[in-house]
């Protein structure tokens, strides 16, 4: 599983809660917003978590067209989203591509580990 989120401590709790819940799971961060789809390629994920944010890099947007390009590469890896739920438009538009088929799931920042790992394994 590969994680990508803007803040590396954020991302470095998520890898450490997730190992707790998961320990059989290989779970690698990705720094950055850049080359996601061409490391997902590289690596071969079974699951990749992306952050959506109202910036730069990090926008639904975006992020959309990395998943459209796992999608073509990558058919096999699930792709769930985590977005702010207090981002109404972020949350729309993120339910919006859950069901278009666009991403495979998405989750609220504020989850528990536990529900977080549930979400991923049911992918």
């Amino acid at each position: 599983m590969l994680i990508n989120l803007r803040i590396p401590i954020f991302a470095a709790g998520i890898q450490h809660a997730l190992t707790e819940q998961r320990p059989d799971w290989c779970i690698e961060i990705l720094p950055g917003a850049d080359h996601i789809a061409a490391l997902c390629r590289e690596k071969q994920p079974d699951a990749l978590l992306l952050e959506v944010l109202p910036r730069e890099s990090w926008t639904i947007e975006q992020r959309l067209g990395i998943c459209q390009e796992i999608r073509q590469t990558v058919p096999t890896c699930k792709l769930c989203m985590m977005v702010n739920e207090d981002e109404k438009k972020l949350v729309e538009a993120t339910i919006q591509a859950k069901q278009n088929g666009q991403i495979d799931a998405f989750v609220f920042e504020d989850i528990s580990s536990a529900y977080l790992a549930a979400v991923i394994d049911c992918l």
